[in-house]
């Protein structure tokens, strides 16, 4: 009678290795355990054969190789340590061989038990690539109404804008991996599964570093990074109105706004602001040019600013500032305008009617005043918003001359010619401060009279092209004069010699272009 063992481990499984491996039924063997809880297999029938046989597999993506040896019955002879060394070769496994795994298989089998998929060879697993990372650099904006300090919401502070400067840091990528190469027992390479990356595409005002791992912006925008494209804009586009769905807006480049603007709220760019619709009582500032392309349409509870230029298409009852030229394509009704160099209005009807306009050198416009709006001052010959400084400038140094004054009041009442007076150290402050003052109240007359020179325009002037209403006033400084009749085609000009204002027509070129009014 054949017997064969199996080992502990094996003993569950030991039916299964019966039916699969020795082709018997359960009436074909019975089973019991002995004293080391080996599992003892008596196989009922002599005459079943079977040869031992080795068997080799190769798993886990081929980095393990397991050795399963089954022992004869009916007399066969069991193999040796070569013979199972020998089929291991011929598998060409290579790698991390366990010749003690091999003997101990050996051994077993030759004691007649079963080898059941013990490991004898172990590669090397692959090493998967680990996915690429971006971290984001900049704060989400956040399109929600703030809350000011007493608990108010206000609807038109909205945070719609991520803003960036030029040099800022964007993104930060770390790069996908490509992972470890594995190694199989057959001395192999396991290529492993590479990590997903993820590619940033850089769009307007964004670089890459030399290795793909950094994004910063080449200019100030704000910044948009959606489906893995990311782009500093330096125009901040509002495809609608600006109302209480977008909010008030400040940003660090240009502002475009496709819509209105209604009354209320306020923009400011750091370069040029366009607005292609109508403007309500707003305030609208522009570190650079001022572009209404429609117009406003105020009650002058409103403010326009322009840092450069400003180009306006109507305007009614508005402020407008332009630190250098403003053109108005269409009317002037009711406004007051600023230039710190020229105003025209030669478009459309070039109409300038009511409310206040100033300039440094020349305003020009093919109408001045309507029927029933001719009331109003034109006002040419200072920059406006050096008249500001210079204003501040001389409030200031008038308190100090009167301070100066009341010291010098304080020293004459002090009998100097006693050494203990002169020589005190109360008195010798205040002398030094009366010093101080005399030197700040010169230095500030000179800064006056500087300024004055900067601001005063050598040859300023007011030219119609069409008519000029009687009730406008044209001021040259000091010097004004209102129009008593209508008037047409003419230059009006300070007359230096009389200190008055003068004019002549336009039609008479030759004496314009002596007096450099051409």
């Amino acid at each position: 009678m054949s017997v064969i063992k199996a080992l502990p481990k094996d003993g569950l499984i030991v039916d299964a290795i019966m039916s699969k491996v020795y082709s018997l039924g359960v009436s074909d063997f019975t089973s019991s355990y002995d004293e080391d809880g080996n599992t003892v297999v008596r196989i009922n029938d002599d005459n079943k054969k079977y040869k031992s046989k080795v068997l080799v597999s190769i798993e886990d993506d081929a980095t393990s190789a397991y050795l399963s040896i089954y022992p004869p019955i009916g007399g066969g002879a069991g193999l040796t340590y070569e013979d199972i060394y020998d089929t291991v070769t011929e598998d060409g496994i290579k790698v991390n061989v366990s010749y003690t795994a091999i003997e101990t298989a050996a051994q077993l089998n030759l004691d007649g038990f079963i080898v059941e998929h013990l490991r004898f060879a172990t590669g090397h697993r692959p090493i998967v690539g680990r996915d690429a990372r971006v971290v984001v650099q900049f704060a989400a904006a956040e399109k929600k109404a703030k809350v000011d300090t007493d608990g108010k919401i206000d609807h038109k502070n909205i945070d719609n804008l991520i803003l960036a400067k030029k040099g800022d840091l964007l993104l930060t990528k770390r790069p996908a991996t490509s992972g470890v190469k594995g190694l199989s027992v057959k001395n192999s390479e396991i290529i492993p599964k590479a990590g997903k990356d993820i590619e940033i595409i850089c769009g307007e005002g964004v670089m890459e570093n030399a290795v793909g791992t950094a994004y910063t912006a080449t200019h100030d925008g704000y910044v948009q990074f959606n489906d893995n494209v990311l782009a500093v804009h330096q125009v901040y586009f509002v495809h609608g109105d600006v109302d209480y769905a977008v909010g008030n807006i400040r940003f660090n480049g240009t502002i475009h706004v496709k819509g209105d603007v209604l009354s209320g709220f306020r923009l400011e760019a750091s370069k040029d602001v366009i607005v292609d619709g109508v403007c309500g009582d707003c305030e609208i500032v522009a570190h650079q040019s001022l572009y209404l392309k429609t117009g406003v349409k105020g009650s002058k509870t409103n403010l326009f600013k322009a840092g450069v230029d400003a180009f306006i298409g109507y305007c009614e009852n508005a402020k407008i500032f332009a630190k250098r030229n403003m053109t108005i394509k269409k009317y002037a009704y009711n406004s007051e305008l600023q230039a710190g160099n020229r105003i025209e209005a030669l478009h459309g009807d070039g109409i300038i009617a009511g409310g206040f306009v100033k300039a440094y050198s020349e305003i020009q416009a093919k109408q001045f005043g309507t029927e029933g709006n001719s009331k109003f001052t034109i006002e040419v010959g200072t920059k406006y918003y050096l008249d500001n400084v210079m204003d501040r400038l001389r409030k200031e140094r008038a308190r100090m001359v009167d301070t100066h004054e009341k010291i010098n009041l304080a020293l004459s009442r002090a009998n100097m010619g006693i050494p203990e007076v002169r020589d005190s150290e109360s008195v010798k402050n205040i002398l030094e401060i009366k010093r101080n003052f005399e030197t700040t109240i010169a230095s500030m007359q000179e800064r006056e009279a500087l300024l004055e020179a900067e601001s005063r325009a050598k040859r300023p002037k007011v030219k119609v092209r069409g008519r000029i209403y009687e009730g406008v006033t044209v001021m040259f400084f000091n010097a004004a004069s209102t129009i008593r009749e209508k008037m047409e085609n003419a230059v009006f000009y300070l007359d230096e010699k009389y200190g008055e204002v003068a004019w002549i027509s336009l039609k008479d070129k030759k004496e314009a272009e002596e007096l450099g009014l051409d």
